[in-house]
């Protein structure tokens, strides 16, 4: 009896020790960096869904989930600024503007659009400022140079507006929009049989 009872004893031991080694634990695979920018692009895709859809706070939440997985994307700092200039906070717009000219420092969209949101904020010298710089990356550029025309009218500097804008109508003879505020200078400044005429061209256009 004395015998069973080791023997069962034995095996008892020997089945908990059994159990113990071969216990399973579930293997944890951790994403690389290759799955985080892949998923953070994927975010970015719904996030510009979002946005054309008009949900820009639900947008910059994704987004900046988006960025913490990839902060050095492009696309995702731009998708984030486009979303906070819409839900009307310009001044985080151009926070993260600034984060993609610190990636990419010659991209002349970047200077434009930071232009554009300063024109709209009335801040129209540093408009100016960003304005120049993008069309020194872009001197083709026919928006930038009616933009800066544009913040020059705002100030009420006539005679650098009409140089800028002409030089948007020797890039697009056709910009209607440049010929009527070629007009609306005209007139400003008292020259209305010219201002009239830019009128009836930009009218036929």
């Amino acid at each position: 009896k004395i015998f069973q009872y080791f023997f069962i004893l034995s095996l008892i031991e020997t089945f908990f020790v059994t159990k113990s080694s071969i216990a399973f634990f579930p293997r944890i695979n951790e994403p690389n960096q290759q799955e985080f920018l892949s998923t953070s692009m994927q975010i970015g895709k719904a996030a510009i869904q979002l946005i054309q859809f008009g949900q820009y706070k639900e947008a910059i939440k994704i987004l900046k989930l988006a960025l913490k997985l990839n902060p050095k994307e492009e696309t995702l700092w731009i998708a984030l600024a486009e979303a906070q200039f819409k839900s009307k906070d310009s001044d985080s717009a151009l926070l993260s503007l600034n984060k993609v000219l610190a990636i990419n420092p010659k991209n002349p969209s970047i200077y434009f659009t930071k232009g554009s949101i300063y024109l709209n904020s009335k801040q129209h010298k540093n408009a100016i400022s960003m304005l120049n710089q993008g069309l020194l990356l872009d001197n083709k550029n026919e928006t930038g140079y009616f933009q800066l025309g544009n913040a020059y009218i705002m100030l009420k500097e006539y005679k650098k507006a009409l140089h800028t804008y002409n030089k948007v109508t020797k890039l697009n003879p056709n910009f209607w929009q440049v010929i009527n505020n070629k007009g609306l200078i005209l007139y400003e400044i008292n020259n209305k049989k010219e201002a009239l005429s830019k009128f009836k061209l930009a009218a036929k256009l």
